[in-house]
C-alpha cells in the first residue's frame, strides 16, 4: 500500500515539477519516500511523503520552509556545498495522527549542470499533539529538476 500511495504521488508531482521548475525525487533514512523542493532565491519550500523505517512504519508527511546559505562549505575545494536550515511541520499516520514542529538542518550539493542535487539532512521533531515526544530523522537523497 505504502508503495502504491508513493508512486501516485510522484505521478503527480512529475508533472507540476516541469511546469514549475520543481526538485522531485527519492529520500532514504528515516523517513524513507518522494521528496520535492521549489527553491526560491536564498530560501526554498520543501516536502517529503513516506514511511518510517522502523517501528510499525506509520505513513508520514513532512513541509519546511528553508534558508539557504549557497557555497556555505567545499568538498575538496571545487565542490560547492550549499547549507540549509529550516522550520516545519510533520504529521505522522499511526494508530493516531501525531502532529509536530520539525527543525532540518543539512547540505545539498548540485549534480552536472545543476538539474540534480543530492541532499543530506537531519532534523529534530518535536511532537505536540497527541503527546509532548521528541523524534529524529536522518536522511540522504537526490532531486531531480525537469
Amino acid at each position: 500500500m505504502y508503495y502504491l500511495t508513493l508512486i501516485i504521488v510522484l505521478l503527480f508531482l512529475v508533472p507540476q515539477a516541469h511546469a514549475k521548475g520543481v526538485g522531485v525525487g527519492l529520500m532514504l533514512g528515516e523517513t524513507t519516500g518522494v521528496t520535492a523542493k521549489s527553491p526560491q532565491g536564498d530560501t526554498a519550500l520543501d516536502a517529503g511523503l513516506g514511511w518510517s523505517v522502523g517501528g510499525s512504519n506509520p505513513l508520514q508527511l513532512h513541509g519546511d520552509h528553508l534558508w539557504i546559505v549557497p557555497g556555505a562549505m567545499y568538498y575538496k575545494e571545487s565542490t560547492a556545498l550549499d547549507l540549509h536550515f529550516g522550520i516545519g511541520g510533520r504529521m505522522k499516520f499511526d494508530d493516531e495522527i501525531n502532529l509536530g514542529a520539525r527543525f532540518p538542518i543539512g547540505l545539498s550539493s548540485q549534480l552536472g549542470e545543476g538539474r540534480s542535487e543530492f541532499f543530506g539532512e537531519v532534523a529534530p521533531i518535536i511532537d505536540i499533539l497527541p503527546d509532548l515526544d521528541v523524534e529524529g530523522h536522518v536522511m540522504v537523497g537526490v532531486r531531480f529538476y525537469l
